[in-house]
This record gives C-alpha cells, structure tokens and sequence, in this order.
C-alpha cells in the first residue's frame, strides 16, 4: 500500500473514485504510482487515502512526492463503511429550525467518527428503527457489529459541539439490533431495521422523544405533503452538511411510482416532485419520512433507496412503515411509545 493527503485533511479521492491512478511526474511524463483503494472518510484530518503501490516488490518508495489522483464521482469507505443506495439525502431543503424541532430525529456514527452516516427515528425509549441497509458494509456486505455502532440525539450541528444541549446531546450505544428477516442485503426490499439502545433514553428532555407510529395500516397516504429529515448531501455527488436538514415532499401514489421506479413492491412508499429538484439523499439513509397526523409527525416512511437524488420523475423510495407495524411491536415491547 502507498498513501497520500494531507495532515490536515481537506484533499483526498473518495467514494467513487476506487481503482483510478494516483501519479507523479518524471522526466516530464505520469507515473502510476497507486490505484485508489479505500480510507477512513474522506479528507479527514490524519487519515490519509490509500491505494495499492503499484512498484510493489520495487525499492522506489516515492516517498513524499507531489502526487495526482484523478476524480470521478466510488472509493470504498472504511469510515463510515455502510451501504447507501445510490447516495440517500436532503435535496432543496431548509436548515431546520429552531434545532431539536424532531426529536425523534438522531444520526448512526460508526467505528469511533461522530459525523453520520445514516440517519434514524427513535420510536420508544429503547428502540430506533433504521434503513436495514445501514447495517451493513457497502462492499462486503457483511454486517457491522452493533459494538461498532453509535447514535446521537438531541445533535444539529454534525461536525461541532458549539450547539450541543448540555446534559442531552450525545452519542448513545446500542446493544443489538433486529433486521427484519426477509431483507438480502443484496436488495432493496424489506429494508427496515430496530436498533436497541443499552440504556433507556430520558424523554423528561424536550429535545429527546419518540415519533409517532401510524395507527391505520391500510392508509396509503397518497398526495398527502410528507417530511424527510437528515444530515445526507445536499446536492448530488456532494457533500453532507454540517446541519440538520428538511425537506417536503408530497407522497406519489404507489401506480404512479412503479411507473418510474423498476422492482417497487408493497413495502415501499414513494415521495418527490416530478419536476425533481426536492429529495432525499446520500447520508439520509435510515432517517424519516413523517406526516402530520391530528397535530403529531407520524412516520411512515424510513429512507432507503433512490435513482440518483431529486431527479425528474425519480421519487425518493422509503420502507412502507404500515406493513411492519406488527413485526415492529413484536420487537419493541420493553419500550415507552409515543403517548
């Protein structure tokens, strides 16, 4: 292996970007030096990107030479290293505000970072439900060890602890988790999981509280306005912000959806504009699509999948949360409800 960056972070190739060349000059011409590989994030301060040493078994170590890597929009990513379907996030939304305004909403750290990754609801004080798929290696496939996983709450600001509730905001481990039994890794169906917490959370806080389930499972909630909510990119190929971001999207009424969207069944609910322009995105995975149900943000969509991000006539797809309601309560028992 070969790596190059900087120790302060800032320039690196990333997801996207595996197997292109990292070169130097000599004599006038490009080298190839490494093949991008994988690292922990992108651009982060003392880790730099690896590749694979092309002059392996070579004595020519190239050892702090001005290198070039070429970009596309994936290398793979160890930190966090879970699978987002073709990048999940908030597209053409707002900040939201005032901050802790969902407080069911929290973030998946893993491996020690504490930026997200992937995005969750709290659903009762021990349990958060999440995008199956954030529950395993993009690559590999191989699921991550709850161990590795943590969960912040009552968070806004991502990448900072200015704003952070004294007493409140923090990250929280897990003790296990649940993916529901019919969902292949390699797919996209079924993608719903519950994470339980090692320690009940305290909803005497404001800023900490479940979401509400639906009550009737035979609403389809067709053209009613929904929220999405979630630190992902805000543009396609971007980056994640440092704050929590909203988004409105009407939900699209299941025929209309298979239509543009190929593979859809019935554990999916559809959301988006078919002009485009509004999405979910990469790093949204997990988090929640809500309505407004007698006063109360009611999840009925949890993150999952889309054809690039806010695309025209390529709705955001999300886990139909009524057709797991059942399994839901099966595996939350020991937790306080939304009241």
């Amino acid at each position: 292996m070969i790596c190059a960056g900087l120790d302060e972070g800032g320039k690196d190739s990333c997801s996207g970007d595996s197997g292109g060349p990292l070169s130097v000059v000599e004599d006038g011409r490009h080298v190839l030096v490494g093949v991008t590989s994988f690292g922990v994030g992108c651009a982060q301060p003392m880790n730099p990107g690896v590749y694979a040493r092309v002059t392996f078994n070579d004595t020519n170590t190239k050892q702090r030479s001005d290198a070039t890597v070429v970009l596309y929009p994936s290398r793979f990513i160890v930190q966090p290293p879970v699978g987002v379907e073709n990048g999940v996030r908030i597209v053409g939304g707002v900040e939201v505000s005032p901050k802790n305004k969902y407080p069911w909403m929290v973030g998946m750290a893993y491996f020690g970072a504490t930026s997200y990754s992937c995005g969750a609801s709290i659903i009762t004080n021990f349990h958060v439900l999440t995008a199956a798929h954030c529950l395993f290696e993009i690559e590999t496939k191989i699921p991550i060890p709850a161990s590795s996983i943590m969960v912040g709450i009552a968070d806004h600001k991502q990448y900072s602890t200015d704003d952070d509730v004294v007493g409140v905001t923090g990250l929280v481990a897990i003790q296990n988790y649940t993916v529901f039994s019919s969902y292949d890794p390699y797919g996209k169906d079924f993608d719903i999981a519950i994470l339980t917490l090692k320690e009940p959370l305290n909803f005497t806080f404001h800023q900490v509280g479940p979401i509400c389930l639906p009550k009737n499972n035979n609403n389809t909630y067709a053209g009613v306005l929904a929220t999405a909510v979630g630190w992902g990119d805000t543009i396609e190929n971007g980056t994640q912000p440092d704050v929590l971001m909203e988004v409105q999207v009407p939900i699209i009424d299941q025929a209309s959806c298979a239509s543009n969207v190929n593979g859809l069944t019935d554990n999916m609910i559809c959301a988006g504009l078919d002009e485009g322009g509004k999405d979910s995105c990469s790093g949204d995975s997990g988090g929640p699509l809500s309505v407004v149900e007698d006063g109360r943000h009611v999840l009925v969509g949890v993150t999952s999948f889309g054809l690039g991000c806010a695309q025209p006539m390529n709705p955001g797809v999300y886990a139909r949360v009524t057709e797991f309601l059942t399994w839901i309560s099966e595996n939350t028992q020991s937790g306080k409800y939304c009241a």
